[in-house]
């Protein structure tokens, strides 16, 4: 039986908490593969994959992502406000994710991101 998979994203302005605890209990019945980004939350998850760090990269017009830029322009706001990390090259995605997640964090045996791999998949 393939799981059904869920992705629950909170942002990183504030804490979700409530939202976190109900998909981390949904996690608790093993047909559904949960990730979560959870912000800054202060709840643990222990029946799901999850992480804190958000980061921007938005489609662009240049790569025929996109009609126009209007994602960057609204990560730039964001990166701005938020001081969330934006990302516009691919390069620039390598470095700052081997800089940055040079520990990874382990889940049952595997690292965060075979979790998220096959999660996706």
């Amino acid at each position: 039986m393939k799981k059904t998979k869920i992705l629950s994203l909170v942002g990183s302005t504030y804490p979700l908490d409530r939202l976190t605890k109900q998909v981390d209990e949904l996690g608790k019945d093993k047909k559904y593969a949960i990730f979560a980004q959870i912000g800054e939350s202060s709840y643990t998850p222990k029946n799901i994959a999850s992480k804190k760090r958000l980061l921007l990269f938005p489609r662009l017009k240049q790569y025929d992502e996109a009609i126009d830029n209007h994602q960057l322009e609204i990560c730039k706001a964001l990166k701005s406000k938020y001081h969330i990390p934006l990302i516009v090259k691919n390069k620039d995605l390598l470095d700052y994710i081997s800089n940055k997640f040079n520990k990874p964090r382990t889940i049952a045996n595997t690292t965060l991101a075979d979790e998220i791999t096959k999660l996706i998949k």
